[in-house]
């Protein structure tokens, strides 16, 4: 009889696991594009403005997905460590992609110069999406500047910017050092929206089909990381419910 007392108690305790793991691991915000940071190449370029202070701006790094200025969208909110970490974004689980995209996110938030800010911006599309972006800017009037910054030295082939040629350049680096950084705490305050997928039931995981687009966002922790320290009991009950399902099923109520 205890026994089964005991299995009814474990049963019940994973019952509201799940529940509040819910309520964490499902947060969402809401947010309108306000403002734009410039253009290069027939598109806007980030850190886009937003409506939710909270928010503050935001950086794209889809390329496959449309969302109009002034429209307001659900979104996932998930830190970038917690991606790279195995949650999913959009593009998948893809650990070295995420920290490279990471890693350029943080160099557009900091970056002065504007030209090269929307050099970092394309590179960030290119780390997900090269095909795309490289049809792109060769359709939109591409420099032998522009393509080597971000694809290298050497990518200008023929007056035409291609993949996989150059020697150094942001998107390289960013492949490079995106370990690294992550290693270093670098984005331990950076966090990611993810979309909804177009019948608004959850999160989008199939680039094209998504309510929106998927975004880099910076969240301040002026207290030394309590922002930190929630993210990573977010993720580890998330992931600890993953566990206990995949162990209750060996859970019998018997009596004795």
């Amino acid at each position: 009889m205890k026994r089964a007392m005991l299995n009814v108690v474990r049963v019940a305790m994973f019952l509201m696991f799940v529940f509040f793991c819910s309520q964490l691991c499902l947060a969402t915000t809401q947010f309108a594009i306000t403002t734009t940071a410039g253009s290069l190449w027939g598109e806007y370029t980030s850190p886009y403005g937003t409506n939710n202070v909270s928010v503050g701006s935001i950086i794209c790094d889809d390329f496959k997905d449309t969302v109009t200025i002034g429209s307001t969208h659900t979104y996932y909110q998930l830190s970038a460590n917690s991606v790279i970490q195995g949650s999913y974004g959009i593009w998948g689980s893809s650990r070295l992609l995420y920290q490279a995209a990471s890693y350029l996110a943080i160099q557009i938030f900091q970056e002065s110069n504007s030209t090269l800010r929307e050099y970092e911006n394309w590179a960030l599309w290119a780390v997900f999406d090269p095909t795309d972006a490289l049809a792109e800017m060769n359709q939109n009037g591409v420099n032998q500047a522009g393509c080597e910054a971000i694809f290298g030295t050497g990518a200008w082939v023929s007056n035409k910017c291609t993949a996989g040629t150059g020697n150094g350049g942001y998107l390289a680096n960013a492949k490079s050092s995106g370990p690294a950084a992550y290693s270093a705490g670098m984005f331990n305050n950076l966090m990611i929206y993810v979309p909804q997928n177009l019948a608004l039931t959850g999160p989008c995981t199939t680039p094209g089909k998504c309510d929106s687009q998927e975004f880099f966002g910076m969240v301040q922790a002026p207290d030394g990381g309590s922002t930190l320290l929630y993210l990573t009991i977010v993720s580890g009950v998330c992931f600890g419910a993953i566990f206990l399902k995949n162990r209750s099923k060996d859970v019998s109520i018997s009596a004795v």
